[in-house]
């Protein structure tokens, strides 16, 4: 009887090396899922960013404080990570452009990540354009104010 009591006292080695299988499985299995997180969280922020300053160039341009002019591939003054491209078009209508923004990350080809990127789109008039003032009729010494506006869409 004593022979059965000193086996079921201690671990075999089998046990113990199949314990540390697992154990280091497991290990494996976290450490790739924190990495695959970590890299989602980066991009998600990325992403973020990205829209955010398209969205604020798009409305410097609509606001008429930026000329809706081409730009190639420029660093953002604000966050020096992302580049910025705006490409005006002039469609046959007359009167109106169509401004797209591109925010890309400046390193996105150099650390083999995809070259990515936020797209804003915007139709707006054309700041080149004169409108022509609507007839008036006759003057009655009242006025009562009149309101304009850019139409803008995205």
């Amino acid at each position: 009887m004593s022979a059965i009591r000193r086996r079921d006292r201690g671990l075999t080695l089998l046990e113990v090396i199949l314990a540390l299988i697992i154990l280091g499985g497991a290990l494996v299995a976290i450490g790739e899922l924190i990495r695959t997180a970590s890299r989602s969280a980066r991009d998600a922020r990325d992403a973020t960013s990205a829209q955010v300053i398209a969205d604020s160039l798009m409305s410097e341009i609509a606001a008429g404080v930026v000329p809706p002019q081409p730009i190639e591939r420029q660093p953002d003054p604000i966050d020096p990570d992302f580049v910025v491209t705006v490409m005006v078009e002039r469609p046959t209508q007359s009167g109106l452009i169509q401004v797209m923004v591109l925010v890309e990350r400046a390193d996105a080809l150099l650390v083999g990540r995809k070259a990515e990127g936020f797209r804003l789109v915007r139709w707006m008039l054309d700041p080149g354009v004169e409108l022509a003032a609507p007839a008036s009729g006759t003057d009655t010494g009242t006025s009562t104010g009149t309101a304009s506006g850019t139409a803008t869409g995205s």
